[in-house]
């Protein structure tokens, strides 16, 4: 009887931990339009960190609603009361570490739809974003 229930709560935790797994929450990318890099992505968890060219870096909160969608929200480096969108991000993967993103504001009448491609380059992150991000995932 007990190894029958051991049995069970062994299943329940592979599977459970199988689901859960998703590549997307951690790990460097690359967004592209058009077939053409228009930044690097560098996300843990919950927050990421936009380096797009010359520009200086974005930051984002996360809240994932499912393996295949989140909802994303800028956040201000230095708090200045500015009103930001939210956007319910689901994407798709269409080959091995590559996802058609699409995108629609959430808190907003305004009919836009941003498409692009999520290329997941690596596991890991630069050390330089990976302490801010492991700071955001702790402090927010």
């Amino acid at each position: 009887m007990y190894k029958r229930h051991i049995i069970i709560l062994l299943f329940c935790s592979f599977f459970s931990s199988c689901t859960s797994f998703n590549p997307l929450k951690k790990g460097t990318f690359s967004l592209y339009e058009d077939d053409q890099l228009i930044c690097t992505i560098y996300r843990l968890e919950n927050f990421q960190i936009e380096k797009c060219q010359k520009d200086n870096p974005l930051y984002a909160k996360i809240q994932w609603q499912s393996r295949n969608s989140f909802i994303m929200e800028g956040i201000e480096k230095e708090k200045k009361g500015v009103d930001t969108l939210k956007f319910l991000v689901s994407f798709k993967e269409i080959e091995q570490n590559k996802y058609l993103l699409k995108s629609i504001p959430v808190n907003s009448d305004i009919k836009y739809e941003y498409k692009a491609v999520l290329v997941k380059t690596s596991s890991t992150i630069k050390r330089q974003y990976l302490d801010t991000l492991v700071y955001l995932n702790k402090t927010r």
